[in-house]
């Protein structure tokens, strides 16, 4: 039975924390594929800050060559609002077989899971389990969340990862000041950043 990770987010843009992730879920729990969902508008987020066609673009160049990465189109296929449990079902359906479906995400995220829409049906139902990377400051309470919500912690898989202070927003952040982004995104992608004067003021 395939065993599949997927993880999403607007990747604006797609960065080194993001890879060393897909890396580690892909190796650590033994999957056969990691899918990168780009969801064209977060229900968390209120804009995004480079295009739809951008962001493939990023995508394509993060994952290129890597096996087992790949890029999935169901959130780009189908109209908003991109809920994950949505995202969920629709790629149980693109398979028509027999999967283990599991969410790839940030301690981060975590901590606020229990609020998303159809969180239970998400967690419980359209998956098989969840597997979380720690991110730094995260502060992230288990034993509120399973009170909250019973049966997440036995629902959820830690990885061993390096953690990595990083993300979209301090990019962003650091191109729109002109700081340097090295070691933040590989160098194809600051290029591209760079060519496409994206994230400037």
């Amino acid at each position: 039975m395939p065993r599949i990770g997927f993880f999403g987010g607007t990747f604006d843009p797609p960065h080194n924390g993001h890879l060393e992730l897909a890396k580690t879920a892909l190796d650590g729990m033994k999957l056969d594929e990691v899918l990168w969902v780009i969801t064209p508008q977060s229900p968390l987020k209120t804009v995004t800050y480079s295009t739809l066609e951008q962001r493939i673009a990023m995508v394509s160049m993060i994952i290129s060559g890597l096996s087992g990465m790949v890029l999935c189109d169901v959130d780009m296929k189908r109209e908003a609002p991109y809920y994950t449990v949505d995202t969920a079902r629709l790629i149980r359906q693109r398979y028509q077989s027999e999967v283990q479906l599991y969410f790839i995400l940030g301690g981060d995220s975590l901590g606020n899971l229990v609020k998303w829409h159809q969180a239970q049906e998400l967690i419980f139902k359209r998956l098989n389990g969840l597997i979380v990377a720690r991110r730094p400051g995260d502060a992230l309470d288990m034993d509120s969340l399973e009170t909250a919500m019973p049966g997440i912690s036995s629902a959820t898989t830690f990885l061993n990862m390096r953690q990595m202070d990083v993300s979209s927003w301090k990019i962003r952040r650091k191109v729109s000041q002109g700081d340097s982004i090295e070691g933040d995104v590989p160098i194809s992608i600051a290029d591209f950043i760079t060519s496409e004067k994206l994230y400037r003021p």
